[in-house]
């Protein structure tokens, strides 16, 4: 296939990393507040990534606009935010925690964000991964 077909029939494309992770916990929410916070525990030092996934563009005509405006923030257990915001916006996906590196053993506190809350409920799914030992995840 040449390059400008694909231009003309795929607008986007992603790679994926595969990991086998020891621990994985889904949490459906539909979130009408402004601001939701998790506690996450991690059992012992580990890779931990959060991810929230909405309404995503690849789902729906480029014309569609979900209006996903969502931002989750992880802070460690001395209330020190970890690396920046993530915001699912427009492609409905973002991941937070520190890729490639061990958080210490302790318990987390996830917020979610919801931006439109008083026009739009926000519905994530919050994926949580444990690299070496399943941790829990909990609305607080």
């Amino acid at each position: 296939m040449t390059f400008k077909d694909w231009h003309r029939n795929f607008w986007g494309f992603s790679v994926a990393l595969y990991q086998d992770y020891k621990g994985y916990q889904l949490l459906n929410i539909d979130q009408k507040e402004r601001t939701v916070k998790y506690k996450i525990t991690n059992p012992t030092e580990q890779e931990l990534y959060i991810t929230g996934e909405g309404y995503s563009n690849r789902n729906y005509p480029r014309t569609c606009n979900p209006g996903n405006n969502y931002v989750l923030y992880l802070f460690d257990p001395n209330n020190k935010r970890i690396g920046t915001y993530a915001y699912i916006g427009h492609y409905g996906f973002a991941t937070s925690g520190p890729l490639g590196e061990k958080l210490p053993k302790g318990d987390y506190t996830l917020y979610v964000v919801n931006q439109g809350y008083r026009t739009k409920s926000a519905n994530i799914a919050l994926n949580f991964y444990w690299a070496d030992q399943k941790g829990a995840a909990s609305k607080k």
